[in-house]
């Protein structure tokens, strides 16, 4: 049995232990393990800068706490809530689509499984191979076409529209540093 446990990270203010992962090999078989260890976190007491935080155990997207200084000029409170709305959308979907792909998965291969065992017997493997799986992922892409396709559109749109308020942020942030080095002088 291999184990290898992740480091725990000291960051100021934060500590994250993720993942335990471990492997065991029965009769020719692996069987891997993902347990989560522990996971803390504080909020920053600097709130200038926006924290990533471990993967989501559902959508596989990492969460992000965005950083809320106390003074933001409209521009920039504008592309807060824009990036803040664009990254929950992007949770929720791929929550949902995770969600689907794996209730559906868990459909095919206990269908499959069912059906090899009434075709063989007892010699029916427990296990799908990569060949028979390719048929359902296939198949899953093919169902969900025009759902990837809608997101796609809708991903790039909304990134689009963040275009605008970023620079028009990055200028307001340069006018003020410009600003501000010059009346140190």
């Amino acid at each position: 049995m291999a184990v290898r446990a992740t480091r725990c990270l000291e960051i100021p203010r934060a500590s994250y232990c993720l993942l335990r992962y471990s492997s065991t090999q029965t009769k020719g078989k692996t069987t891997q393990k993902t347990e989560n260890i522990k996971i803390e976190s504080t909020s920053p007491k600097d709130d200038n800068y926006d924290w990533i935080g471990p993967p989501d155990p559902e959508s596989n997207i990492r969460p992000i706490k965005f950083a809320e200084p106390e003074e933001l000029t409209d521009w920039e409170r504008k592309y807060r809530i824009m990036r803040r709305d664009t990254a929950e959308w992007n949770q929720k979907f791929w929550a949902q689509h995770n969600k689907n792909f794996f209730k559906q998965k868990e459909i095919f291969v206990e269908k499959r499984l069912a059906e090899l065992k009434s075709e063989v017997g007892d010699k029916a493997p427990e296990v799908l191979s990569q060949d028979e799986m390719v048929v359902f992922y296939k198949g899953f892409l093919d169902e969900n076409y025009k759902m990837h396709m809608k997101y796609n559109g809708e991903w790039y749109e909304r990134n689009i529209n963040l275009l605008w308020p970023a620079f028009k942020v990055s200028t307001e942030r340069l006018k003020r540093r410009l600003f501000n080095w010059k009346s140190k002088k």
